[in-house]
């Protein structure tokens, strides 16, 4: 009965964890947009729009492969959305 409150917890706070993770990190791909990309349909390339927007529309885009790749610190590159390759030390 303990390990399962611990993982229903563990499970939680994980959530919690990538969650601010996953949008700071759609916030730091602006760092890699061009003034001469386009934006039009996508508005996590959008720096005028929320981070909260921002991340939800980059979420909605991605496959759950590709979210469970953002789980790491090596983060791979996702060529049709046009996000590079980064790693992250933390």
């Amino acid at each position: 009965m303990q390990r399962r409150k611990f993982l229903k917890k563990s499970s939680a706070l994980g959530l919690f964890g990538i969650l601010p993770m996953q949008l700071s990190a759609a916030t730091a791909f602006n760092n890699f947009l061009t003034k001469e990309s386009s934006t039009k349909g996508q508005l996590w390339k959008d720096p005028s729009a929320s981070a909260e927007e921002r991340a939800n529309d980059l979420l909605s885009r991605m496959t759950i492969d590709e979210k469970v790749s953002f789980c790491g610190s090596r983060i791979p590159a996702i060529e049709r959305l046009g996000i590079p390759f980064f790693e992250w030390y933390g």
